[in-house]
């Protein structure tokens, strides 16, 4: 009997992925009190876990839908954890902190609120197997993850061997913040959200606009591979009437 990833658990990969989850709160303690040594090594430890654990479940078959909620939720755990301590010792700057926080928490306030609109009758909440969509995050948002982290180890880098610099680290901050506050604003756009107000309202008219490009886009794909497999049905229809004639007649003299 075929393991279903709904069924998944206690796999390598989400061990992993939970014992990083339970390391955030070390490793912000250790920022919080000045030992940023530490916390270099521990943010460099954490990271590798991050690769770590999704490359065991490609390669051990380990994938499950609970992982797949699992990662992306550790990553802003972690990025929260880790730019609150910072934002506290002053190391990165209080606005950009606030936009990483603010938007994780409308991507898992957000996460809920699908859920319990897309939730059927009688299905318990964390129910893995009613679920019917995984978490894919979009090319913007790992951008944006990587950009936060990139920011977060160069703060703790430029504040014990003074690299990069006030002025690169700035820079860098600064773009941080305009990918954060982008990817924010494209999960309104492509969520369920309904945002109030006269922006909300724009925001609910491009969204729709982005919905619908969408699906022509998707319709168009279909109509494509549609066409495409006709094709395969013909030739494979001609291929095995040359084949039938050969077999009868016999080769060419």
């Amino acid at each position: 009997m075929v393991e279903k990833e709904s069924d998944r658990v206690w796999t390598v990969p989400n061990m992993i992925t939970m014992g990083r989850i339970a390391f955030c709160p070390v490793l912000a303690s250790l920022i919080v009190t000045s030992q940023h040594e530490l916390a270099l090594a521990g943010l460099l430890a954490a990271s590798l876990t991050d690769w770590l654990d999704g490359y065991i479940a490609r390669k051990w078959k380990q994938t499950s839908v609970l992982g797949g909620f699992l990662d992306p939720l550790a990553d802003k755990v972690m990025v929260t954890t880790v730019a609150l301590a910072l934002g506290q010792q002053g190391i990165v700057p209080t606005a950009l902190v606030a936009l990483m926080v603010g938007r994780d928490a409308l991507l898992i306030a957000g996460s809920i609120a699908y859920r319990f609109k897309t939730r059927r009758e009688g299905d318990a909440f964390f129910d893995l197997d009613s679920l019917d969509y995984k978490v894919t995050p979009s090319t913007l948002s790992k951008v944006n993850t990587v950009l936060q982290f990139g920011t977060l180890w160069l703060g703790l880098t430029n504040s014990v061997y003074l690299v990069p610099g006030d002025a690169v680290f700035s820079a860098l901050c600064v773009g941080t913040g305009v990918a954060t506050l982008a990817s924010g604003v494209n999960y309104l756009l492509v969520s369920g959200l309904k945002p109030k107000g006269r922006l909300g309202k724009r925001l609910m008219i491009q969204r729709e606009n982005l919905q619908e490009r969408y699906r022509e886009r998707e319709v168009l794909v279909r109509e494509r591979m549609g066409v495409g497999r006709e094709r395969m049905r013909v030739r494979k229809a001609e291929g095995e009437a040359a084949q039938s004639r050969w077999c009868f007649e016999g080769p060419d003299e």
